[in-house]
């Protein structure tokens, strides 16, 4: 299991989110253009773009399962998909 996974973005100032698998206690696909990480106590919004939140949901989940054993895992995302948002609450 990855220790932590990287999520390109076309968020302006921050190209890539590094997050602590070991911090992330769930993810949840909430609507067409939102997937939601539950952090311990905070949560990760992220708004995607260009295709079905269900398809970066599921790259979400198999980077931070990879049994591949590297420290960091990049979050391979979908043809056509970015994220374009993320909001901590």
């Amino acid at each position: 299991m990855a220790n932590f996974i990287s999520i390109a973005t076309t968020i302006t100032g921050t190209p890539t989110l590094q997050l602590n698998t070991n911090a992330i206690t769930h993810v949840a696909y909430v609507s067409a253009t939102s997937v939601v990480l539950y952090l311990g106590t905070k949560i990760l919004t992220l708004t995607v773009a260009g295709a079905t939140t269900t398809s970066f949901y599921n790259a979400v989940l198999s980077a931070i399962v990879s049994p591949a054993g590297p420290i960091l895992v990049p979050v391979v995302l979908p043809s056509g998909v970015t994220v374009t948002a993320a909001a901590v609450s």
